[in-house]
């Protein structure tokens, strides 16, 4: 089972001296898994979506094992390199006051951040809820960006350069907070059920000033074969529109 490999990947990291807690919420509310005592798992909410779970998974986080310098949300089909959590960059104080996001290389080798370098416009924005409110155009619309996206992915990795640079948006596979984020958003709130939420933490982070950083000295391997894969298309695309409708309410009431 892809937790139970998660945790004993981290389980490794740990016995390499790296102190890190794990909690997990379970969204299917029947996960069946030895837990250790450096693990949680959050209970009882049904299935409320990638960073609603985590925002419930984060309080019970805080609650058993008490505050953190900082707060990963996490897919458990990340695998991090072996030297992460003991890498510079963590040691940098620089960084403690940004949300960083690592080098995710996913299993074609594409990377997949930076996520988004500049901002997305608010036009841009509406246009992609027009997309995904209606089926065959997004249907038509993700088979062009799958096609553009590879082409782009094949240039990037020769474009990127090995240092830390400012971006729009992380993506959301797995992103780093530092402790004081979580506190003036009161946890991983979110407003929707899934996707977009690259896009609401960067427009949280614009409003309060926050840089986000894409960190390539941090090396994660992303093996994307979690259930949104398999996703119903036409449940794929009511979550997006749905997703962009209520991005673009939120950035209405800025």
């Amino acid at each position: 089972m892809e937790t139970d490999q998660f945790l004993k990947h981290i389980d490794q990291l740990r016995e390499s001296g790296s102190n890190i807690f794990v909690s997990i919420a379970d969204n299917s509310d029947n996960l069946n898994i030895c837990v250790p005592d450096w693990c949680c798992i959050e209970r009882g909410h049904g299935n409320v979506g990638y960073m609603s779970g985590c925002n419930f998974a984060y309080h019970a986080g805080v609650k058993q094992f008490g505050s953190f310098d900082w707060v990963a949300m996490s897919n458990t089909d990340i695998k991090f390199s072996t030297d992460f959590f003991r890498a510079d960059c963590w040691f940098n104080g620089s960084l403690n006051k940004s949300i960083l996001a690592p080098q995710v290389t996913n299993t074609k080798g594409y990377q997949q951040n930076p996520f988004k370098i500049k901002p997305l416009s608010y036009n841009r924005i509406r246009m992609n809820w027009v997309i995904f409110s209606n089926y065959f155009l997004a249907a038509v619309y993700s088979m062009i960006f799958r096609f553009k996206a590879a082409l782009a992915y094949k240039k990037q990795i020769n474009a990127l350069e090995e240092k830390v640079i400012e971006i729009y948006a992380p993506h959301g596979s797995i992103i780093f907070f530092p402790s004081f984020f979580l506190g003036i958003t009161h946890g991983l709130k979110y407003i929707s059920f899934m996707y977009g939420e690259e896009l609401y933490v960067a427009e949280i982070a614009r409003k309060h000033n926050i840089k986000i950083l894409y960190v390539p000295e941090l090396k994660v391997q992303h093996n994307e074969n979690s259930s949104t894969g398999k996703m119903d298309f036409k449940r794929v695309c009511r979550w997006r529109a749905d997703s962009y409708a209520a991005l673009l309410e939120y950035m209405n009431r800025q």
